[in-house]
């Protein structure tokens, strides 16, 4: 199934979808895109759509996810 958002990705999963803890390297074959942004940051949220954009165009290629910091 086609996701529609990028992911969201808090501390908890951080490890289990990127980053191995040991090794310290990406687990995907896929790279990462990911958007470190806060919900109080007004340039953060005018670069939502183009986010959501780069996430329709590239899903197949990358993994695109969001971290609300």
């Amino acid at each position: 199934m086609h996701e529609t958002l990028p992911t969201k990705l808090y501390p908890e999963n951080w490890h289990d979808l990127i980053v191995d803890k040991h090794t310290v390297r990406v687990e995907s074959e896929k790279g990462w895109f990911v958007m470190f942004m806060t919900q109080r940051c007004v340039e953060c949220k005018k670069l939502e759509p183009i986010w959501q954009d780069l996430h329709e165009h590239i899903n197949h290629a990358a993994h695109i996810g969001t971290m609300d910091c």
